[in-house]
């Protein structure tokens, strides 16, 4: 739900901007026609329909994503709304307010937008049944109207003539109603069953009911309500003369109420903006032929310049106000980079690597900044034929260039998280050109990675927060395992970051011992952690090897084959990492994730106000521990909280549960254990299962007995239940 909730925010940012030209755009064509406006909200609809766009050159959009999706997963939370003005002022308050801190295990952000995806559902759902319970009080309200003519209902109940109904609309009128005023008054509805509005609009209600969080959805919504009873008026009267409009004129003035509430029906006929019609009316004039022209190609060029996400050219080819990226990339004979105050040349290895990046790099047309001063921002660079420089900005989203005679402007990177993939290519080019290291901007931020003893070595925590994402923290060496608390502390430092920590230390590179860790924060699975049914077990260690040695390459630029990654704690001194195989019962862990389930919905007012789980399935004695890893990650996943593994006395002694008091304030916990003997081939087994906020606040399931049935699921009955 976090993600769709993201992903409508990003689409109602970049709607806002079509909208404010649609606004923009009603005043500057007041003489086009009036299905004119209607039509350029139809744009507004679809750019809050379609969940991503083409790209275009022509494109005005700022940030096609200016919350990116992983931003609750970021050790420094940002924006990019694609103006710099904005992202200067906005993201240092972010960053302040929302970066995780060393003595949480949860990032603020992962708990704050799952309660706003739940507020944003629970506004929908208050929109649809005021739309649902209006419409059954006016339905009330007419049901006692007798027929006037084919499609027209009458009677003393109506006020004002409307229509009603989606797929079988019907003209209501009051029965009072006689004579001229009623002739045009079913012209003008007619005129809207015409043109389909009794679809238009409660789409438009719909869409503001999902959008219902943007000031600007509500003003679009009102305005579309204006537009549409004027472009009815508009083609009822463009064929009358002065005598008929004034006449009907008067008509709306007759039928005019004041409507306080935004509605998702009825289409009423002098519902909106009764006094801008009556003059729209009575000034009406048919519009020039240039004046068609002009408002055609206004919706023509909106709709491409607001219809289309942002679209730029790969850094390789692209041609700046000053220098041309793909001529200087023609002839390269040297190439350097540069990280904070870390600077290598590269060999032609390297050299080619980064250009391989930076074709992929893609940057906007349109500079965001005409600045030309050569003090901006310039966290990383890569210096080309030893004159050429390309600067980026410390989120990777700006990109200037200096050829030594007159800086460029400031452009925009669409692609912000592939220019970042330029730091992984630094980590690489340690083999040549390496400059002294000037390490006190990295001691600020990771003082803890700093001046470790390393009497037993060094250990080297590496997870994966996605495909390509790789974060490492780093611990002195001891004789025991690490308890979840200390690694969840752990700060992920990039690949780059790591690399220039590690350089601070005299250690020979085989005490450093790289340990794979499955961050629980991370619902993303490394390959090299999952086991097929039946693997050789030779080639699993094989493929966990050939992991450990990407991450030591991507180090050290080296890659050992003789197993020291993972060391025996006889000769290390050090107890080996555990590196976890998967043998997945896909329908043993589908068991007993059914009853984390049925434990979850029961007593569900247990649930509010949690952002983590604890969960203890150390006494199931029927589960091997990768299937017991699997159903804890899968049942926190789904209901996206982090998850602490332990017994209930550990997680009181690590001052999560409140002993004293017996609570666990923001947390909720889970625990299966055995019962009994069961069937060792898992045929059949026994259980108890419970769910415990505090003394006074649990579920339990006792005695129960689960079988595998003749399909190969599995199905369970509770022999007892009882509430605390």
């Amino acid at each position: 739900m976090s993600a769709v909730f993201l992903r409508i925010l990003n689409m109602s940012i970049t709607a806002s901007w079509l909208i404010l030209a649609v606004v923009l755009a009603r005043l500057l064509l007041k003489k086009a026609p009036k299905w004119i406006p209607c039509l350029l909200w139809g744009l507004v609809a679809v750019r809050l329909i379609c969940p991503s766009s083409f790209e275009s050159a022509f494109s005005l959009i700022p940030s096609s994503e200016t919350i990116p999706s992983n931003i609750a997963l970021q050790h420094e939370p940002h924006i990019n709304s694609g103006i710099s003005v904005i992202n200067e002022a906005v993201n240092p308050v972010i960053t302040e307010s929302f970066a995780p801190s060393f003595d949480t295990s949860v990032n603020p952000l992962q708990v704050i937008i799952p309660a706003a995806a739940a507020v944003w559902v629970a506004g929908i759902v208050v929109m649809l049944a005021y739309a649902s319970v209006s419409y059954l009080k006016l339905k009330k309200t007419v049901s006692a109207c007798v027929p006037a003519k084919e499609g027209i209902l009458s009677c003393d109940e109506v006020k004002a003539p409307f229509i009603l109904g989606v797929f079988r609309p019907v003209i209501y009128v009051p029965s009072s109603m006689r004579g001229e005023t009623l002739d045009y008054v079913l012209r003008h509805e007619t005129a809207h069953l015409q043109r389909h509005d009794h679809w238009w609009k409660p789409l438009g209600f719909l869409l503001l009911a999902i959008y219902w969080f943007n000031p600007l959805c509500w003003i679009a919504y009102s305005l579309l309500c204006r537009d549409i009873e004027m472009a009815c008026d508009e083609k009822v009267i463009r064929d009358m003369d002065k005598g008929d409009m004034a006449a009907y004129s008067q008509a709306l003035l007759d039928c005019s109420f004041s409507r306080k509430r935004i509605a998702a029906c009825p289409l009423a006929f002098g519902e909106a903006g009764v006094k801008e019609r009556v003059k729209g009316v009575l000034n009406y004039r048919k519009p020039a032929f240039w004046v068609m022209v002009v408002a055609i190609t206004a919706c023509i060029v909106i709709g491409a310049c607001f219809l289309t996400d942002p679209a730029g050219t790969a850094l390789t080819k692209w041609d700046t106000d000053t220098v041309d990226m793909n001529k200087v990339l023609s002839d390269v004979h040297s190439l350097s980079v540069k990280y904070l105050n870390d600077e290598v040349a590269c060999n032609d290895a390297n050299m080619n690597r980064f250009i391989a990046t930076m074709g992929k790099i893609k940057v906007s047309s349109r500079p965001v900044s005409k600045s030309r001063d050569e003090g901006r921002s310039a966290v990383f660079a890569i210096t080309i034929n030893e004159h050429l420089k390309l600067n980026f900005n410390e989120r990777f989203d700006e990109i200037w260039v200096d050829n030594g005679v007159k800086p460029s402007y400031t452009y925009r990177i669409t692609n912000p998280s592939t220019a970042e993939e330029l730091l992984l290519d630094f980590s690489f080019t340690a083999q040549t050109g390496r400059i002294e290291i000037d390490m006190a901007s990295l001691r600020a931020k990771y003082p803890e990675y700093f001046d470790l003893s390393t009497f037993k070595g060094l250990e080297l925590y590496v997870w994966q927060m996605a495909p390509d994402s790789y974060s490492c923290g780093l611990m002195l060496g001891t004789n025991r395992n690490k308890t979840l608390e200390e690694l969840m502390n752990l700060k992920g430092a990039s690949i780059a970051e790591m690399r220039a920590i590690l350089s601070t230390y005299d250690i020979d590179e085989s005490e450093i011992f790289i340990i794979p860790w499955q961050n629980p924060v991370s619902s993303y699975m490394a390959e090299y952690w999952i086991r097929e049914i039946d693997e050789d077990p030779s080639s699993v260690e094989k493929r966990q090897q050939a992991y450990i040695d990407g991450i030591r390459h991507k180090l050290f630029n080296t890659a050992q084959n003789d197993g020291y990654d993972i060391p025996d704690s006889t000769d290390a001194g050090v107890e080996a990492p555990e590196i976890v195989t998967v043998n997945i019962r896909t329908d043993v862990c589908e068991l007993y994730l059914e009853v984390l389930e049925d434990l979850w919905d029961v007593d569900s007012g247990l649930n509010d106000g949690i952002s983590q789980i604890g969960i203890d399935l150390s006494e199931l004695s029927h589960l091997t521990e990768p299937e017991k890893e699997t159903v804890m990650r899968e049942f926190a996943s789904k209901h996206d909280l982090p998850y602490i593994a332990g017994t209930w006395k550990e997680l009181c002694e690590q001052g999560y549960i409140d002993r004293d008091n017996l609570y666990w304030e923001d947390g909720l916990f889970f625990s299966i254990k055995t019962n009994g003997d069961g069937d060792p081939t898992m045929e059949r087994t026994m259980f108890d299962a419970q769910k415990w906020r505090s003394g006074t606040g649990a579920y339990f399931f006792g005695q129960c007995t689960a079988h595998k049935n003749a399909d190969g699921k599995w199905s369970y009955t509770v022999g007892q239940e009882a509430i605390s």
